[in-house]
């Protein structure tokens, strides 16, 4: 290997070894919902027709946390099960159960997909 690809290799690994390497993101139910639901980092449980406010907190692996500047969004991979609205507020986001079922919410992390959340959306709930 040549003496530039050398250095190049090593200022890739310097570079890399320095960003936050994804382990999960937090999801903090932030409105209460008149019925019960459930949101957790690898589920999200939710009757039809409710909806609910969630914040988002990705968390890193290694020692180099996620800075302000980090881009966290979220999508249904079936918007007739669960839809998802950006708020405001970055990393806020309403999920909404539309119809009973189960998708998966993509995490993306700077427009990179890095989990997939179960979701579970139950008939609505009875009155």
């Amino acid at each position: 290997m040549g003496r530039g690809r050398i250095v190049c290799a090593l200022a890739a690994a310097v570079i890399a070894g320095c960003q936050p390497a994804f382990d999960s993101v937090d999801l903090v139910a932030v409105s209460t919902p008149p019925v019960e639901v459930t949101v957790r980092d690898f589920l999200v449980e939710l009757p039809a027709g409710t909806a609910v406010v969630v914040a988002t907190v990705p968390r890193s692996g290694n020692r180099h946390d996620y800075d302000d500047e980090t881009v966290v969004d979220l999508v249904s991979d079936d918007p007739d099960v669960m839809d998802v609205f950006g708020r405001p507020t970055a990393r806020e986001f309403v999920l909404v159960g539309i119809d009973a079922g189960e998708t998966c919410l993509r995490v993306h992390i700077d427009g990179m997909v890095r989990d997939c959340i179960d979701v579970v959306v139950e008939p609505p709930a009875a009155d």
